[in-house]
């Protein structure tokens, strides 16, 4: 049976979807001129809960993207605590 990629990756694309809705969502309300604005740390805290389901989902995802991912993921997590250092 052929799966597509969305079907076999679905699980750790899904949070950086909702990663990218909850850096734009600012930018197009200002665009929009909408009085509505999102709480700095509620957009952080929905960030970070998005990456933590994306690498959880790229953990139990078996393809080559979601073992690059999983690469990118600590590489970057390892710059940062070094950077913080």
């Amino acid at each position: 049976m052929v799966t597509s990629y969305l079907d076999r990756n679905l699980k750790w694309l899904f949070p950086l979807f909702a990663i990218l809705v909850l850096l734009l969502t600012p930018e197009l309300l200002e665009i929009a001129h909408s009085s509505l604005s999102i709480p700095a740390s509620l957009q952080h805290i929905g960030i970070a809960l998005a990456f933590l389901l994306g690498g959880i989902g790229a953990t139990l995802t078996d393809t080559i993207s979601a073992k690059l991912v999983r690469v990118l993921g600590l590489l970057l997590l390892t710059l940062g605590v070094v950077w913080s250092l």
